[in-house]
């Protein structure tokens, strides 16, 4: 059975498949530091926006002091002022989304983010280290690709030299020349 350019091709495409994958595997798991990193940064701009001021209700006192174990600086007739208070501005704001209850229970977990100096160099590490680790698995997905293609490149130069075996010398057109 004469096997088709097809079938050549596939045999090639099948040997490189888990290059295939780690490519793929590695380009997906490089967006998940990017993606921290630029929340980290936003809780940054947000901390320095807010400068860790946070006025509520005096009716929302209690529902801050429970779930972030925080107590305000300032109590007015109607209002509570909370200064210097890090990334509860943010926390407060953010209390009924989807990241609500999990920034909650960081800020209440982690005593660097209730100050807002400490909160934003606490920020800034995170998103250089984020940013770094994306350089790095940019990298191991360069290292990829490049590792596929020269894989790709020997399979096709060792097809054609198998190729060029088959039809031998005496297909070539014209005198051989020495």
């Amino acid at each position: 059975m004469a096997t088709t350019a097809f079938d050549r091709a596939w045999s090639l495409a099948n040997a490189n498949r888990r290059y295939s994958l780690s490519v793929l595997l590695i380009g997906l798991l490089a967006a998940i530091p990017l993606l921290f990193s630029l929340f980290s940064i936003a809780a940054c701009v947000d901390l320095l926006a807010s400068r860790g001021r946070l006025v509520a209700l005096v009716d929302e006192q209690e529902a801050i002091a429970t779930t972030m174990k925080q107590e305000p600086d300032e109590v007015g007739s109607n209002w509570v002022v909370y200064h210097n208070s890090g990334l509860l501005p943010l926390a407060w704001r953010a209390r009924e989304s989807f990241i609500g209850p999990t920034l909650a229970n960081i800020y209440r977990h982690v005593g660097s983010l209730r100050s807002n100096f400490a909160a934003l160099f606490t920020l800034l590490t995170l998103s250089a280290a984020g940013i770094a680790a994306y350089f790095f698995m940019s990298f191991l997905l360069n290292w990829s690709i490049s590792a596929a293609a020269q894989s790709t490149g020997s399979q096709l130069r060792i097809a054609m030299h198998h190729q060029l075996m088959q039809i031998g010398a005496c297909d070539l057109r014209g005198p051989l020349e020495p």
